[in-house]
């Protein structure tokens, strides 16, 4: 197999959760709420700033800005008003990255040990907070995103997508797997959700080439492909005030599965079986 994963046991770069709400925290709780959120995370290690009114700052990979809520052809939500991020960076890469708002709450990491230990992990850092949240704010959107690369270990002559891709995908093109040159492919569709919310699925599929640098020193472009996947529930507001702790985890689950089945409908058997897509997570 020429093509290989991001990682030595999976493909993932990065994942990102998260819940947007209809209506900003209370003036009276936020500043005991951001107050004990910073001294808990602080002490974990993370550093924080002030994020300036609108999108706080993040960074940039295949698919959306972290920063960035994906709403489909009407555009982008953002948060406008009080924030604060909070961040853990290791060299020059971002490992943790959280975006906190009176209105919105991501939670990013680049590193991934399985869906079950970033979930515990989310609850660790934002799990009471999100928690009281609900308690007073109906969410408007849930949303999960994985971003996977695959790397062809080649020359750029002998690419290959056949050798990654599903040979009859439901959400690639033909031409995705029978191309030869840089390529991309973007679909997206609407499932069903077991609570009645609206539940967009998204599957960007882009290739590049990355410069890397051979043995003599010498730079050389090598195929990439990453996979850009999102689902995203949007909650009427009569469903939201119904909305709670459990829901919100049941609903991450139920995404996380979605997406779990997406991808391995993208690549074949043989990389769906390198990178342990089907163990128990």
């Amino acid at each position: 197999m020429r093509w290989t994963p991001a990682h030595e046991a999976h493909a993932i770069e990065r994942v990102s959760m998260t819940v947007s709400f209809n209506e900003q925290a209370a003036s009276k709780t936020w500043p005991s709420l951001i107050a004990t959120l910073s001294s808990k995370l602080h002490e974990l290690g993370f550093s924080s700033q002030i994020a300036a009114t609108g999108v706080p700052p993040g960074f940039l990979g295949i698919g959306q800005p972290l920063a960035q809520i994906v709403v489909g052809p009407a555009g982008v939500t953002q948060s406008f008003g009080e924030g604060r991020t909070f961040q853990i960076v290791e060299g020059n890469t971002l490992r943790e990255d959280i975006q906190f708002f009176r209105d919105r709450v991501l939670y990013s990491a680049t590193r991934y040990v399985g869906w079950s230990g970033f979930f515990s992990r989310y609850r660790e850092l934002l799990g009471s907070e999100v928690d009281l949240l609900l308690t007073s704010m109906s969410p408007a959107i849930v949303q999960l995103e994985y971003w996977d690369r695959f790397n062809f270990q080649g020359p750029q002559n002998e690419v290959a997508y056949e050798e990654l891709f599903a040979p009859n995908s439901r959400y690639l093109p033909h031409f995705a797997r029978d191309a030869r040159d840089l390529m991309h492919s973007h679909v997206g569709f609407f499932a069903d959700s077991p609570e009645g919310h609206k539940r967009l699925i998204n599957i960007n599929v882009d290739s590049v080439d990355l410069m890397q640098m051979t043995e003599n020193g010498q730079p050389e472009p090598k195929r990439s492909v990453g996979v850009y996947t999102l689902a995203q529930d949007r909650i009427t507001s009569d469903r939201g005030r119904e909305f709670d702790a459990a829901g919100l985890t049941s609903t991450f689950d139920q995404q996380h599965t979605i997406l779990k089945d997406v991808i391995g409908d993208v690549i074949n058997s043989a990389m769906a079986d390198r990178i342990s897509l089907k163990a128990t997570p």
